[in-house]
């Protein structure tokens, strides 16, 4: 057994990851970041800690003046203090989230909160509130105007139903949104709800269904004009096969969406495409493949691309060659993204993968990368969370057996 961390390191980094964490400002940021911290200091069993940190995570999620953010960050807090055992601080964290959600104005924003406090009830047990928050997030689901919103969260509450045995309410909430689906004028909107649709059945184990919804969004898509929204409407389509095990289907999408990118003459718009395609291959897993494109989009529009978009397909991209134990390449990879944070969120993927490798030496050379460029991160929240995803890693990495 070889030790790549000591107990004392951990606690160091893990004292860095709190005091980051109490100077954000932001009440948002700085939940999120105390939540973050709970799930490593969870799985290094120091109860205490976690219980601290859930403690004022809660306090600073009850200050959010956007109450649809409240109720998601509360959400986490109460999974969190689930897992910890704390009973009444999931019972208080549910009530703040319900009360929450009750009371926003928006009918998507209420009726997705409500959704999300109905399978925290679930989970913990409310069978008696569950049912009412689902009533509640159904009726709010139908005031919605924007068809897709509808479509989208009729398929995550279908889904949600079917996963915890209520097959009839899946069935009624699917067999909305698929007659919802069929009025929505909008190409584009439409291969997103066949595709949330497809994908809900899937899971239900409805090939025939799957199949059908499949092919509504391969019939829509065709019918867009505008290429620069048909090569995302086929790359949404790609990941759907991928998700359903459509191998063959999703290579023809992606081949096809390939094809039209390239073709776009605005080189911005074809830069833009093919980063949308990169996208989605480092979703499915290929990051040989979303890395060509990704080059292929710099030649396209030449100018260092450092925004959202490219440090998250970066940061999947590595995360998947750690995973496939092409660590050199993962390396690569993790040293083009240029944002602090995301580097360090690559990485720590990377320790992992090395230390599971038994490169005990290896994996210690990437935690100490990964901790110095932590140290020099300004933003707070960013700094905090750095820290806490290389003491996760300190800790999933400590021994090698």
């Amino acid at each position: 057994m070889k030790v790549i961390f000591s107990d004392d390191t951990i606690r160091e980094v893990s004292a860095e990851a709190r005091e980051a964490a109490h100077r954000i400002k932001d009440a948002e940021k700085k939940s999120l970041a105390l939540r973050y911290l709970a799930n490593w200091q969870l799985k290094c069993r120091d109860i205490r800690g976690v219980r601290e940190s859930l403690g004022e995570a809660w306090a600073a999620a009850l200050t959010i003046k956007d109450k649809d953010r409240r109720v998601w960050v509360l959400t986490l807090v109460a999974a969190g203090q689930a897992k910890s055992g704390d009973t009444g601080g999931v019972q208080a964290s549910m009530s703040e989230a319900l009360a929450a959600a009750r009371s926003i104005h928006d009918c998507e924003q209420r009726a997705s909160a409500l959704k999300s406090v109905w399978e925290l009830q679930v989970d913990n047990g409310d069978t008696s509130g569950a049912e009412v928050s689902l009533r509640e997030a159904l009726a709010a689901t139908r005031q919605i105007e924007d068809q897709w919103e509808r479509v989208s969260i009729l398929s995550d509450i279908s889904e949600g139903q079917a996963k915890k045995g209520d097959t009839l309410g899946a069935e009624a909430s699917l067999n909305e949104a698929r007659i919802m689906a069929r009025q929505i004028e909008d190409r584009f909107k439409s291969v997103l709800a066949w595709t949330s649709i497809a994908e809900a059945l899937a899971d239900r184990g409805d090939g025939r269904g799957t199949k059908e919804s499949l092919n509504e969004a391969l019939t829509a898509v065709h019918r867009i004009e505008e290429e620069g929204e048909r090569v995302p409407a086929l790359a949404t389509i790609v990941e759907a096969q991928v998700y359903i095990g459509d191998a063959r289907g999703a290579q023809e999408c992606l081949n096809e969406a390939l094809t039209v990118a390239r073709g776009i003459r605005d080189e911005r718009e074809r830069a833009s495409a093919l980063r949308d395609i990169a996208d989605t291959q480092a979703h499915i897993g290929d990051g040989q493949g979303a890395l060509e494109r990704l080059d292929e989009a710099l030649v396209a529009e030449p100018r260092k691309n450092t925004g959202w978009s490219e440090k998250n397909i970066l940061l999947s991209i590595a995360e998947a060659q750690a995973k496939g134990k092409d660590v050199a390449g993962a390396l690569a990879t993790a040293h083009r993204i240029e944002d602090g944070h995301y580097k360090v969120w690559a990485l720590s993927s990377i320790a992992k993968a090395r230390a599971d490798g038994g490169d005990t030496q290896g994996s210690r050379e990437s935690l100490n990368e990964a901790l110095a460029i932590a140290r020099r991160i300004e933003d707070g929240e960013e700094k905090a969370t750095a820290l806490s995803l290389i003491a996760d890693a300190c800790h999933s990495a400590k021994f090698i057996i």
